[in-house]
């Protein structure tokens, strides 16, 4: 939604783009105050509405309809996960739902902000952009910025000594979908191909590999701490 507004494009696109991102950053704002149940309401009524407008874009195949499209794929992903994962893999507590919002603002700001790269221009003219090479490295690895901040919440959570196996699991789930994520702006011009998907897929492994060892590492050596005495007066239990 935040790139939609940045970028030109015609006034009905722009209002379809927003009915469709709508529910789900009003589901995001639920989850912040601890809503699950009205979250869980809110995806699955965004989930309908991405749906409702492809099937419109194969009978309408105009831009309003069509220029939102090529994260259908990513979106239906995400809104599975979310209504088929339990109440208990969701940590609604105060500080589950501050790292909640913490994550998608981390996402949504700088992904939005590069949008400026390419602001004047229309949809229809992304294919004649020539970026400079920071340019192109910049949005190349725009790619794996989702990845590296869910998988480093994935790893903050993984590394707490008292962690709970089935939230840190519901969080690594959530790093899988970007795997169709293709750099910006193509993914409003062109679906993703099979060598983004294996690069993107590369991606993923390694931040899930890497943010696993090391926390298991982590929470390993903070039980150890715990577990042991508190200072060299102290001694173990007496028979």
């Amino acid at each position: 939604m935040l790139t939609s507004a940045l970028l030109p494009g015609p006034a009905t696109g722009s209002a379809v783009g927003a009915a469709q991102t709508a529910p789900w950053v009003l589901a995001l704002l639920c989850v912040t105050l601890g809503r699950w149940a009205p979250a869980r309401a809110l995806v699955l009524v965004g989930l309908v509405a991405r749906t409702g407008v492809a099937v419109a874009a194969q009978f309408h195949p105009t831009a309003a309809f069509t220029q939102h499209m090529d994260l259908l794929g990513l979106w239906a992903v995400l809104g599975v996960l979310v209504l088929v994962a339990p109440p208990d893999a969701v940590d609604v507590s105060t500080r589950g739902r501050s790292w909640a919002m913490a994550c998608a603002l981390a996402i949504a700001l700088p992904m939005s902000g590069i949008a400026v790269l390419w602001l004047g221009t229309w949809p229809a003219d992304y294919g004649n952009i020539v970026f400079t090479p920071y340019q192109q490295a910049l949005l190349d690895a725009s790619t794996a910025w989702p990845v590296f901040v869910l998988s480093f919440a994935f790893l903050q959570h993984l590394g707490r000594p008292d962690t709970d196996g089935l939230r840190a699991g519901g969080i690594a789930l959530a790093v899988l979908p970007w795997t169709v994520m293709v750099a910006p702006p193509l993914y409003r011009s062109a679906p993703a191909d099979a060598h983004d998907l294996l690069r993107n897929g590369g991606v993923v492994l390694a931040f899930l590999a890497l943010a696993t060892a090391v926390g298991v590492l982590l929470r390993n050596s903070r039980r150890i701490r715990l577990a042991a005495p508190a200072g060299p007066g102290a001694s173990g239990p007496t028979a």
